[in-house]
């Protein structure tokens, strides 16, 4: 299962988006560049209308190498939903990604 995503990733000079079909392969190559630590992972989640059980495994696994590469901060930017937010919010807490953030709008 691929899921599309476009990472904007921030650092205080550089901002690089990102766009490509999730897989582990990709994200390593896109990020082994970088120093994780020093930059703030930006998940454009607008378009997601809701998360159904089928996407929660993709998904889970996702937030578990965005755990792993030790980003300063992952932020979920995601539409005014409300069962979006508690979505998300419950399967970044499942797998541990602690340092999230949920912005609307």
């Amino acid at each position: 299962m691929f899921l599309e995503y476009s990472l904007i990733i921030l650092q205080i000079i550089n901002i690089s988006t990102i766009t490509f079909q999730f897989n582990r392969s990709d994200y390593n190559r896109n990020v082994a560049s970088i120093n994780c630590s020093n930059y703030i992972l930006r998940l454009d989640c607008k378009d997601l209308a809701v998360v159904t059980p089928e996407l929660v495994p993709a998904l889970e696994d996702c937030y578990n190498l965005y755990k792993q590469s030790e980003f300063k901060k992952v932020v979920f930017e995601i539409n005014n939903s409300v069962v979006v937010k508690k979505q998300l919010s419950r399967n970044t807490c499942k797998v541990g990604l602690n340092k999230a953030e949920f912005v609307q709008g």
